[in-house]
C-alpha cells in the first residue's frame, strides 16, 4: 500500500488482543522513528520499549488505564544534554524537543500501520508531573530513567485490535473525548 493508503488506514487503536508484537515490527518503528525529521538535526529523540505487563501496568496505573491493554509501550525522551542550545537562546529552540519526539512518534504510528499493528500516542510531558493528568509522578512512572537528563514526550502504545477493516487494518472508533474521530475535508484546515 502506498504511504498516502498507510496514511488514511492510521487511527487510533485503544483496544487490543493479546497477540504479541513481532521484535522485527518494533525495529522497523524503531528505525523509521530514528530517520523522522530532526530540527536544528539535533537527533536527541531516544526510546525505552516496555514489554512487560508489570512494566506496562505501571505505566498505566500512573498515566492512563488504557496504557494496560497495548502488548507493547514504546515510550519516546529527548535527550537534553545532546542539543547544546545557546546560553539565552533556551526559548528559541525548546519548541524542537516537541518537535522532534512528535515527529518520530508519527513515523512509528505509520509503520505500525503498515504492519497492521494498532497504535496510540499518548501525550506525556514534564509539565503533567503534579497534576490531576498523573496519578502519581514521572520517577514513579519510569524507575531507573535519569530524568534530569531524559525528558519523557509521549508514549506509543501497540497492540493487534480488536476490531479491524475488511484488509485487517485498524478500524477507528466513532468518538473520542466527545468529538468525532473522522477528519473533515483538506479544504476547512486551510487559513
Amino acid at each position: 500500500m502506498s504511504l498516502l493508503g498507510i496514511m488514511s488506514k492510521r487511527c487510533s487503536t485503544r483496544q487490543f488482543t493479546d497477540k504479541p508484537i513481532p521484535c522485527s515490527a518494533v525495529d522497523a518503528m524503531l528505525w523509521s522513528a530514528v530517520r523522522a525529521p530532526s530540527g536544528a538535526n539535533a537527533q536527541n529523540q531516544r526510546f525505552h520499549v516496555y514489554r512487560m505487563s508489570d512494566e506496562i501496568n505501571n505505566l498505566g496505573d500512573i498515566r492512563t488505564p488504557i496504557i494496560r491493554r497495548a502488548a507493547c509501550v514504546i515510550a519516546v525522551f529527548i535527550d537534553t544534554e545532546h542539543l547544546q542550545i545557546p546560553d539565552g537562546e533556551e526559548s528559541i529552540w525548546a519548541f524542537l524537543n516537541e518537535q522532534n519526539a512528535a515527529a518520530s512518534l508519527m513515523s512509528m504510528a505509520l509503520v505500525a500501520t503498515s504492519c497492521h499493528i494498532g497504535n496510540c500516542w499518548i501525550s506525556l510531558n514534564k509539565s503533567m508531573d503534579g497534576t490531576r493528568v498523573l496519578k502519581g509522578t514521572l520517577a514513579e512512572m519510569f524507575p531507573g530513567i535519569d530524568l534530569d537528563r531524559y525528558e519523557p514526550h509521549g508514549l506509543l502504545l501497540l497492540g493487534y485490535p480488536k476490531s479491524a477493516d475488511f484488509h485487517d487494518y485498524p478500524r477507528s472508533e466513532e468518538s473520542h473525548c466527545g468529538r468525532p474521530v473522522a477528519r473533515r475535508p483538506v479544504l476547512e484546515y486551510i487559513i
